[in-house]
């Protein structure tokens, strides 16, 4: 594209430019940015202003977009107690890198992140390092080189700044790269580099030629003298009078090289001298101010604020550095940049006299956005100001450019202007189109569109036509199925269910030596310390236990009649349920229902007011839960999704589809607060169409409920969201077509028998963060159709928990904190007696807070004023029991503190913790316990894996393992409680889809599990694969194989993470299609030796006897029969079994 504006940069001095609106200073950026590329260092007010105009500029950028980043600022307080992101830490790393590699990068940062003062140059530069293909490399040189410069080693490499090792492969995922490499050595010989995916641990990029390392940590423990540091910390502790066990607290874990939680705070006690960014970038370079003004008042503020906060710090018994030895001050920054020329982007037109001023007439898109926010949607005609606006700009010969930032937009973009007859052309980039008067559509994203009238072109973003969206970035994926529960998470004297032999203890893989060959066998310890070894081959015949009384669990005897009386009994509890189970589905799948109509324009307009950008996942359960409606057969889909990761604009749309075909929806919710909260989501979302939605709770008077009841059956009201008070007998719809049902589990269980009646007839969504194990189970089943949503939504940071003991000042500190940054509290106290008490407390421990309480026992009046007073600011922390633990959304509180946390459920604890982190803000969670021996073995359970779950999406890994934890249950039953304490979650299913496949009339054969014994070693070596949770896996995978194909995918993964299969690993593989051959000739056991291989055939084979004795007549020799069903066959290397078994299954069995 070709511009008219081409201001240059006066060499020697500064310049002022103004009248630049909207993503237009980005957009003059990138013009500028033709002329010399020096390196640029541009300033902006808030990190939010940096990330904007980041996107901003990338999108108008001509060059390589990864030219331009933001400089972070740390997402803590000043001498906070707890550490910064590490990601914020990693990314000012990469910037020094690039500097010192010469390069030219575009700086975008906010005065803050500039002023404060970071790793020395030196130390940096002496921790960066090259690897190649072909460089020799010492082994251990590289591991010690690696934790020197902060990287930790893992067994499986997933984050980055960690390394692994296995065998002749080395994994690091080094800063500047989206992927981590591996490294392939033959001898020390760096012989092949591949980037890999961290979350399928495959190859995605082979023959990498080089890559850079990095610190990823700003205190390195190589270069620092620790004597002297603990020296000079004790002198901080001894002037501000620190108590000693807090000190000695930091000491003890300086001495094991651990960094303490806001340690980072010290880093200047850590070396002689630190650096700034300016030791870093080159000795001239071009700064840009957005806003002059505005950034020299930043800086003095954050001065003040360092002072005050490293004041607080020590009086709260913190040791950290002095402010000057840790940042900058005002006068040393513009002291260091006076020299540097500038241009000051000012929002003022200002006729200066000393600098030269230049001034564009650019204007945002403010008034368009106020007239299509003014009007009801009740057909296509919203866009008509918009279209009008279009009209007049092509008329005045601008080219304007419509964004939007994924492909689906584009799409109903398209269809949408299709109806105004206005013809949009699509171009692939903004630097692939054509300066022309013509309308087109582009993808891409910036924070704000314009006008630019010096350059006649226009830009229009998503915002400006629907209102504010937050656009998602790249979220990495969970490694882990969320439902799987392998054999990789057992750990030693774990229980383990052998389905022949029942519950033993696991000790473990052991090498063992039979016949002179070496093979690895899985330990299992019965009663009596019987000891059972399984060889590797038979691994399919083991699960792991899930029940929740694992401690107290009674090992039974091996080769006792316990355990099959056990699965007896619970074959026969299971054969009711799945009687029950099938008569409902049967129902289900001959009860017609209504079939809703495709979504039309008029929906697609709805869609696209939707203010986020949907992900990937939602898209997904919006498309089946729509494909459910349009099909006859009532939908019964239960909706799974992290709390706050989309479920409701799920169920928005769904009932907006069954309103379009004029039937109504009813929404049934737990709790009055979260009724209250989907209703006013509901309508929000829907204020601009014509639907009526109302709700049933004890928020509404007697007298409104009727008036509300009279206008449900009339069909006045499209949408009813209620409590289980829309299940009283009173309540009667003209024609109700969808139910949707939040949070299912809270519900009683007289509640569920009703909900379970409506479903025959009706279509039903369900929606649940964290879904019962019932609710597990019917999805594993394929009983009930599910839609998993496991994607993080835009901008979302996962919650720092935190476990800590009722310490005042810690209290204090977390209140104050989040208050000051303008946020809001929640403090669980689940005892409606002392809930008082407990908040006069609190008020004088943290005076300069407002506290209010609410509890469930109060009138609704009350609780309903307490929230609605909380939710428009009028006070800072609300002392609660768990009434807030459904779905309220209040995105300013991003702290809770939870009273003894240890006597909450793991499902409870965490949906309590999802009430925080809904915004983009970080969210922290304090679970409040008493001293550890008085916690009990469950309660630390729960609290480990509550932290264990802190990355996003992890409430389907709480959902297993509170299947563990409080025990699967009957899976239509009326408690969580059942069966499966005795037989564990794994077998209960299987027994439970067996018994329902049966039931359909699908017989199947019972599995046979061949004897193997072939005396020759197949196993996978320990310097091979040295993590034994790696070998189970595959040894499980190997076992449970289905095909040759199967067995060809899992080499080629072998062989793509860890190295060359090694001679016993071959063995392995041809063990185990050996086996596969063998189950499908139902033989019960091959046994080689002496040159001869001898099968014995199971009564049941499908090879008929006159194959086996063609065979022997055809070559007597070499075949042979005798008694018991044996068949022998001469060959001379036990390397003859396969093909021969290959070729015997391919020839005889159709």
């Amino acid at each position: 594209m070709q511009f008219f504006v081409k201001p240059q940069l006066n060499p020697t001095s500064g310049r002022c430019i103004s009248g630049l609106q909207g993503a237009s200073s980005a957009f003059l950026l990138s013009k500028l940015r033709k002329s010399p590329k020096n390196t640029w260092l541009v300033l902006v007010d808030t990190q939010e202003a940096a990330e904007k105009l980041c996107l901003d500029f990338q999108f108008f950028f001509e060059g390589d977009p990864n030219e331009i980043s933001v400089y972070p600022l740390w997402d803590v307080t000043p001498f906070d107690a707890i550490s910064p992101n590490p990601n914020e830490i990693i990314g000012r790393l990469e910037i020094f890198h690039d500097l010192l590699q010469g390069k030219t990068p575009i700086i975008i940062s906010t005065i803050e992140a500039v002023l404060q003062k970071c790793i020395p140059q030196e130390v940096f530069l002496n921790h960066c390092f090259q690897i190649q293909k072909g460089q020799e490399v010492e082994h251990n040189g590289l591991i010690q080189k690696l934790m020197n410069a902060g990287y930790a080693r893992v067994n499986t490499v997933e984050d980055v700044g960690t390394f692994s090792v296995r065998g002749g492969l080395i994994d690091i995922y080094p800063p500047l790269t989206k992927s981590p490499f591996r490294l392939e050595f033959l001898g020390d010989e760096v012989e092949t580099i591949r980037k890999f995916d961290p979350a399928t641990q495959r190859t995605l990029e082979k023959d990498i030629l080089s890559f850079s390392i990095l610190p990823v940590q700003e205190i390195l423990f190589h270069a620092v003298e620790i004597n002297r540091t603990k020296n000079l910390m004790k002198t901080i502790a001894d002037e501000a009078g620190i108590e000693k066990s807090k000190r000695e607290q930091v000491f003890e874990s300086l001495d094991h090289e651990i960094l303490t939680p806001g340690v980072e705070f010290c880093l200047p006690l850590f070396y002689e001298e630190v650096s700034t960014l300016f030791d870093y970038l080159p000795g001239t370079f071009d700064v840009f101010y957005m806003d002059r003004s505005e950034i020299e008042r930043h800086a003095i503020e954050f001065e003040k604020t360092c002072h005050s906060a490293h004041d607080k710090a020590l009086q709260s018994g913190h040791i950290v550095s002095p402010v000057s030895d840790l940042y900058l001050s005002p006068k040393e920054f513009f002291e260091k940049i006076e020299t540097q020329k500038f241009i000051n982007f000012s929002p003022l037109q200002i006729d200066s006299n000393t600098l030269p001023t230049e001034h564009f007439q650019t204007e945002t898109h403010d008034d368009l956005r106020y007239l299509l926010a003014q009007k009801k949607i009740t057909s296509l005609e919203i866009l008509k100001p918009l279209v009008q606006k279009i009209e007049n700009w092509r008329d005045l010969g601008f080219s304007i450019y419509f964004l939007a930032h994924t492909q689906t937009q584009l799409k109903r973009f398209e269809e949408l202007f299709r109806h105004y007859h206005l013809k949009l052309r699509r171009v692939e980039s903004l630097q692939t189109a054509i300066a022309q008067i013509d309308i087109h559509l582009c993808l891409g994203a910036i924070s704000k569109g314009f006008v630019f009238h010096d350059e006649k072109i226009v830009f229009l973003a998503e915002e400006d036509v629907f209102g504010k969206r937050r656009h998602s970035k790249e979220t990495k994926q969970s490694i882990k199925a969320p439902f799987l529960t392998s054999l990789a998470e057992l750990n030693l004297n774990d229980p383990i269910i052998h389905v022949e032999n029942g519950v033993g203890r696991y000790l473990g893989l052991e090498k063992l030596t039979i016949g002179g060959y070496e093979s690895d066998f899985l330990c299992i310890e019965y009663a009596l310390q019987d000891k059972l070894y399984l060889p590797v081959h038979r691994l399919n015949m083991v699960q792991r236990y899930v029940g929740s009384n694992k401690e107290t669990l009674r090992l039974d005897r091996l080769g006792g009649l316990t355990w099959q009386k056990t699965k007896k009994r619970v074959k026969r509890s299971i054969e009711e349920i799945a009687h029950e189970l099938l008569e409902i589905y049967a129902a289900r799948k001959l009860q017609k229902g209504h079939a809703f109509q495709p979504p039309d324009s008029y929906f697609h307009e709805m869609e696209a007011t939707f203010p986020y950008e949907e992900t990937t996942d939602q898209l997904k359960a919006i498309e089946d839960v729509l494909k459910d409606l349009c099909m006859e057969k009532p939908m019964d889909r239960l909706v799974c999704g992290d709390v706050g990761y989309g479920k409701t604009e799920v169920a928005i749309r769904a009932a907006f589809k069954v309103v379009q075909d004029q039937k109504q929806v009813a929404i049934l919710a737990p709790t009055t607060l979260l009724v209250d909260q989907h209703l006013r989501v509901f309508q929000k979302r829907l204020e601009k169409f014509p639907v009526e939605v109302e709700m049933l709770s004890r928020f509404r008077s007697k007298k409104e409920q009727k008036v509300i009841l009279e206008k449900v059956k009339k069909g006045d009201i499209d949408i009813v969201v209620g409590t289980h008070r829309l299940l009283s007998n009173d309540v009667s719809f003209r024609d109700v077509g969808l139910l949707i049902i939040d949070e299912e589990q809270r519900f009683g269980v007289k509640h569920k028998e009703k909900i379970k009646k409506m479903k025959k007839t009706i279509d039903v969504l369900t929606l649940s963060a964290t879904p019962i194990p019932r609710t597990l189970h019917m999805a594993f089943l394929g009983i009930r159709d599910i839609s998993i949503m496991n994607t993080p939504p835009q901008d979302r940071l996962s919650i720092r928990t935190h476990t800590i003991h009722f310490d005042e000042q810690t209290i204090r500190d977390a209140i104050l904190k989040e208050i000051r940054r303008g946020g809001q509290v929640f403090f669980v106290h689940n005892k409606v007696k002392t809930i008082a008490k407990l908040t006069e407390r609190l008020q004088k421990m943290v005076p300069e807070a407002k506290f209010q309480f609410a509890h469930g026992q109060m009138p609704e009046s009350q609780i309903e004023k307490a929230m609605l007073r909380f939710i428009n600011k009028e006070f800072n922390v609300l002392v609660c029991t768990t009434i807030i633990g459904s779905g309220i959304d209040i995105s300013s509180a991003n702290t809770i503190l939870i009273d003894r946390a240890d006597q909450f459920g793991l499902a409870q604890l965490y949906q309590l913790r999802g009430r925080v982190g809904r915004s983009q803000e970080r969210a922290y969670a304090y679970l409040i316990i008493p001293e550890e021996k008085k916690l009990s073995q469950d309660a630390k359970k729960r609290l480990q894996v509550i932290q264990g779950a802190q990355e996003l999406g992890a409430g389907f890994k709480v959902a297993s393992h509170d299947l563990e934890i409080r025990g699967g249950g009957n899976i239509l039953g009326k408690d969580q409680s059942g069966e499966i304490e005795a037989i564990g979650f794994e077998m209960y299913s299987e027994l439970l889809e067996e018994t329902v496949e049966a039931l359909k009339g699908n017989q199947k054969l019972k599995d046979i599990e061949p004897e193997i014994n072939l005396r020759f070693p197949a196993f996978i070596p320990e310097d091979y694969m040295p993590d034994p949770r790696d070998k189970l896996t595959f040894y499980r995978h190997l076992s449970m194989l289905q095909s040759e194909d199967e067995l060809q995918e899992i080499e080629s993964e072998m062989q793509d993470r860890f190295g060359r299969l090694p001679e016993p690993v071959y063995n392995l593989f041809d063990v185990m299609a050996i086996k596969f051959f063998l189950k499908k000739l139902r033989v019960q056991a091959i046994d080689f030796g002496n040159q001869k291989a001898v099968f014995t055939f199971a009564e049941d084979t499908p090879v008929s006897p006159d194959v086996i004795i063609d065979y022997v007549q055809k070559k007597p020799t070499k075949y042979q029969i005798r008694q018991n069903n044996r068949f022998i066959v001469y060959m001379s290397s036990w390397k003859e079994i396969l093909p021969f078994v290959r070729d015997f299954v391919d020839n005889h069995l159709k």
